[in-house]
């Protein structure tokens, strides 16, 4: 998770609420910032999946999920090469 907040109490806040315990960046962390240029994180929010050595396999997994459920996340494993 990368927080999009204005202030790491917000982030927290955020976290507490609705994620629980949600692997996160820290929200002083200077590479938040270049995830977001990376993945061309323009709206919030966002879902990119993404490979073991960062390339992007989609920038669309709301999407994907909203309209595929779980089904689409076979298709994100065999993408990766995760298991071969």
């Amino acid at each position: 998770f990368v927080s999009a907040d204005d202030s790491s109490q917000e982030m927290l806040n955020f976290m507490r609420e609705l994620h629980g315990t949600w692997l996160a960046l820290p929200f002083h962390d200077p590479y938040r910032h270049e995830l977001r240029k990376r993945y061309n994180v323009t709206a919030i929010p966002k879902l990119v999946i993404v490979k073991q050595n960062g390339e992007v396999i989609t920038n669309k997994g709301r999407k994907q999920i909203r309209e595929r459920g779980l089904a689409c996340f076979q298709d994100w494993v065999e993408a990766a090469d995760i298991f071969q």
